[in-house]
């Protein structure tokens, strides 16, 4: 008979070996200590596990990290982020996942306002998830380097952090902590959080010290910059590519960053705008308020009000002046929706290709992303 249950303190050692072998069968060899430092290099990463046990044996597991994610104004989104899905391919079609993902919605409607995951999309859509958030990111090629950067002077030069006691590390996690939509990071384990997924962590610096920071995924993905000084992107580019010898790169920015955006835009070789994770809402008005008032904090949003309804929950919107408010309502909606479609058009950039009203236009997409270092 099979248990389903939160992991225990003595199944760690157990828990790290079954993922490793289970997603080293199905892809290339893990090392989650190695690939996932900020969990499984750390004692207590069981409180983040449900497992599926048959005769002591794991033959499941589902995982959820929680993140808190600081938008202004004391806003704060209670995140859980899915991960480590995995069931033993000899106890696959018992209904072993299914369970396991059942067992932690139930939990995760009591701890968070939205639970993400990356994966693949109808997989996971039997479970309410749907792609959304939006991820912008440009494509530099060394001829843009060549012909639009040419006149660039690159003075910032990129330093490797190797050490948790680094001089730079206490401005570099202040400086995250000022990043738009990043989650809380521990400074304790700062290092490990900046090297999920063999990442790397670089200081930018120049004859006045520390400019910034690069968070590169391999050489070719520079998925988070901080900047002192935003015009100076073009320069920092023109440096990785320089120190890494890459020929193509792939630059992360933030969509309601436009500054950054349109000084990428003048040099790079092309662009996209795609549903950056997959997303389950549990907490529909926080996470409507909450976002939909960063947004209005970034760009000019028009007054109105938009009453809809989802899993027969109504909500209104309603924005006046910038001030944004989401309550409950019992007045007759603008829009009823499946909990994926809702998703959908709220946070899929996919909205833009949507027949919606000038209003819900100048508000859509809600914006989301979360930093793969924060991921997991």
């Amino acid at each position: 008979m099979t248990e389903y249950r939160k992991a225990l303190p003595h199944e760690e050692a157990d828990i790290l070996d079954f993922i490793n072998c289970i997603f080293s069968m199905a892809k290339k060899p893990h090392d989650f200590k190695k690939l996932g430092p900020k969990v499984y290099n750390h004692e207590g990463f069981h409180r983040y596990h449900y497992v599926a046990v048959e005769e002591g044996r794991i033959r499941g597991t589902v995982a959820v990290l929680p993140l808190e994610m600081p938008l202004g104004g004391g806003e704060v989104l209670k995140i859980g982020y899915v991960g480590s899905v995995s069931v033993h391919p000899y106890h696959r079609g018992h209904g072993c996942m299914k369970e396991l993902m059942n067992m932690m919605l139930r939990d995760a409607g009591k701890q968070y306002d939205l639970l993400v995951l990356g994966g693949q999309r109808q997989r996971y859509q039997y479970y309410g998830f749907e792609g959304g958030g939006s991820r912008l990111t440009f494509e530099v090629t060394q001829k843009n380097v060549r012909h639009a950067l040419a006149d660039v002077e690159t003075k910032i030069k990129l330093r490797k952090i190797e050490c948790l006691k680094d001089a730079s590390l206490d401005e570099i996690h202040a400086m995250c902590a000022a990043q738009p939509m990043t989650c809380v990071r521990d400074r304790g384990i700062f290092l490990d959080i900046m090297r999920m997924w063999e990442s790397e962590l670089y200081a930018l610096e120049d004859e006045n010290g520390l400019q910034g920071y690069l968070y590169a995924m391999g050489n070719d993905y520079a998925a988070e910059i901080g900047l002192k000084d935003e015009s100076r992107i073009g320069e920092v580019i023109k440096a990785f590519m320089q120190q890494t010898g890459e020929k193509k790169i792939t630059v992360w920015a933030d969509p309601l960053n436009r500054i950054r955006a349109n000084y990428i835009r003048q040099f790079c070789d092309d662009f996209s705008l795609s549903d950056s994770e997959m997303l389950r809402v549990i907490n529909w008005k926080h996470t409507l308020e909450a976002l939909l008032r960063y947004k209005a904090e970034c760009v000019p949003l028009l007054d109105g009000r938009f009453v809809f309804e989802v899993e027969d929950e109504r909500f209104a919107i309603e924005i006046k002046d910038h001030a944004v408010s989401v309550r409950e309502t019992a007045d007759q909606p603008d829009m009823v929706m499946t909990r994926l479609k809702a998703q959908e058009f709220f946070f899929s950039p996919y909205t833009a290709w949507m027949t919606v009203s000038p209003l819900l236009k100048s508000w859509l997409p809600v914006p989301f992303a979360v930093y793969p270092a924060d991921g997991f």
